[in-house]
């Protein structure tokens, strides 16, 4: 994503009118990479987060992050009012990421988990966030 990111930004083709947001939004990425570094959990050989952000980064920044540290199993959690939601990655596929966010948040009410091996995606209610990492400690 920031080869696309960087060709767009590049003097030929990005327009005006987007060069300060798409700045804002690449800050707002290495932000919450650099405050990952600083703040994750090591929960049963996994590293877990949680943040709050005002874009949309979450699935850029572990994406990011997984890929400086392919051999580890990488959660974030955005948090959005009453919404956990979760990006997983595991660059090296030793863990299936679809079938650990199923896992984790079987049964959960209003809950939604999927993807591949390598990358997936879970949002819940807030209110089932420790449920969620007490299995996290557990699988």
């Amino acid at each position: 994503r920031m080869y696309v990111y960087r060709a767009l930004t590049s003097d030929f083709s990005m327009p005006a009118q987007l060069v300060e947001p798409a700045r804002l939004i690449e800050k707002d990425i290495q932000d919450c990479i650099t405050r990952f570094n600083q703040g994750k959990e090591d929960i049963n050989g996994r590293w877990y987060w949680e943040f709050v952000s005002k874009y949309r980064v979450k699935s850029t920044a572990v994406t990011m992050i997984s890929f400086l540290n392919p051999t580890r199993t990488c959660l974030i959690v955005n948090i959005d009012g009453d919404v956990a939601s979760v990006s997983a990655r595991c660059q090296d596929r030793h863990e299936d990421m679809n079938l650990l966010l199923r896992k984790l948040t079987t049964g959960f009410q209003n809950a939604d988990a999927g993807g591949h091996i390598p990358a997936a995606g879970a949002h819940f209610p807030l209110e089932n966030l420790q449920e969620f990492k007490r299995r996290l400690a557990t699988l």
